[in-house]
């Protein structure tokens, strides 16, 4: 009878353990998808706007003009909407999470933004406030690839 307390026991401790190393690696996991698909979503409209920009000599009124995606709401299953501006050689496209519950509580409502200052040749990801961006997601949240 103890031998099969003791087992039962070990068994129960062996799975709580599982299920507490699981828990985290399924919640990075949707953190990294969620994440991964306003990068995606604002990436999408750095070509159209580029080239609209080459060749108009101005960026577009609408991204929407350019990148069917950002007239589209929501934009994604994580993603609330997509929306850029320009002014100069710097266009801005900013991805706004979804608030619902679909969306972890560190990202719902906050953006990325996808940027240019050089009329689109390059271009950065990241949060930054410096172009008129608020409501940004924490930069320790965003891959390092995308923290400018």
């Amino acid at each position: 009878m103890c031998f099969e307390t003791i087992r039962t026991a070990l068994y129960s401790s062996v799975v709580l353990l599982g299920m507490a190393i699981s828990v985290p690696a399924h919640a990075e996991n949707n953190l990294e998808k969620q994440v991964s698909e306003g990068i995606k979503l604002a990436g999408g409209g750095e070509v159209g706007t580029a080239e609209y920009f080459i060749t108009e000599h101005k960026w577009p009124a609408h991204l929407s003009d350019v990148y069917t995606t950002a007239a589209e709401r929501p934009a994604g299953i994580y993603v609330a909407s997509v929306s850029g501006k320009g002014e100069g050689d710097t266009y801005v496209i900013q991805a706004v999470m979804r608030s619902d519950k679909y969306v972890l509580r560190a990202l719902k409502g906050k953006s990325l933004v996808m940027w240019t200052t050089d009329g689109g040749n390059t271009w950065h990801c990241g949060t930054t406030g410096e172009l008129g961006v608020s409501g940004t997601i924490n930069r320790s949240l965003l891959p390092q690839s995308c923290r400018e």
